[in-house]
């Protein structure tokens, strides 16, 4: 057994979403929760290949009623480990590919098991097809674009034209996620959290993905906490230089894709 038995029952949950979104901040939120253990961002290049192995380790068991023995001609049927232990090969996996070593899991029962990795949610149609009617549950994380764009610049981020490709990709991702998978997606709006605190985060974390909190959690989860590493640093956000404006101004879908993601519309 590759699966530690605390995960026995858990059902998977991600934070998803754009870079610098407060992914991070979430996932700390939530693990404070005794029901949820979720590990921290695991590399896309690493991710996209294990996905491929599962991928093709599955296509060559579900296409295959039978298979030779050592025995020139003689078949089995296949009623094999893959089939019964798929779901904990992946969440091994998610256990082992994180950047940084996993917390320690608990010595009780976890409900829902998953980590936080933005632009993940390219991964979606994978879990929801492998995981089937109990697949994962997700936060998607965003923000507006200037500030998006200015915290990820802060880190020596990519061009603004590039860093709008996947902006827009990112809104239209969530549209679908949400037109598909319904309740089980829920939008997280870094803004929104510097008005609704701790009541924010339950309605987003908890209430919209009918996960149970206490009293109890919720007083331990600080929505004051700085969302990325940036704020933690205390550096100051910088404005707009002219050329980020105008190209703002010609973009104006930009502007409207914040709305337009707050009611799942694609851009």
């Amino acid at each position: 057994m590759l699966l530690n038995p605390v995960l026995d029952n858990a059902r998977p949950l991600m934070v998803v979403g754009l870079p610098r979104c407060g992914t991070r901040f979430i996932a700390n939120a939530f693990n404070k929760h005794p029901a949820v253990h979720l590990n921290g961002e695991i590399p896309h290049v690493t991710m996209k290949a294990a996905i491929e192995f599962v991928t093709a380790t599955d296509e060559f068991f579900t296409s295959r009623d039978r298979v030779l023995t050592n025995r020139d001609n003689a078949y089995v049927t296949i009623e094999s480990g893959w089939t019964t232990q798929r779901r904990e090969l992946l969440y091994t996996m998610w256990a082992s590919l994180p950047k940084s070593v996993p917390v320690a899991l608990p010595d009780h029962s976890v409900g829902w098991y998953g980590h936080k990795t933005p632009n993940h949610d390219q991964f979606w149609e994978f879990y929801r097809d492998f995981f089937g009617g109990s697949g994962p549950k997700y936060v998607f994380c965003m923000r507006g674009f200037a500030d998006n764009y200015i915290s990820r610049d802060a880190i020596g981020a990519k061009p603004i034209a590039q860093v709008a490709k996947q902006y827009r990709a990112a809104v239209n991702r969530y549209a679908d996620m949400k037109e598909a998978l319904g309740d089980d997606v829920s939008l997280f709006i870094l803004e929104d959290l510097r008005e609704g605190g701790v009541d924010y985060l339950r309605e987003v974390l908890f209430d919209r993905l009918s996960i149970p909190v206490s009293a109890d959690v919720l007083t331990v989860i600080d929505p004051h906490t700085p969302a990325n590493s940036s704020a933690q640093k205390g550096i100051e956000k910088r404005s707009l230089n002219d050329a980020e404006r105008a190209f703002i101004a010609k973009n104006r879908d930009l502007v409207e894709a914040l709305d337009a993601a707050r009611s799942a519309q694609r851009i």
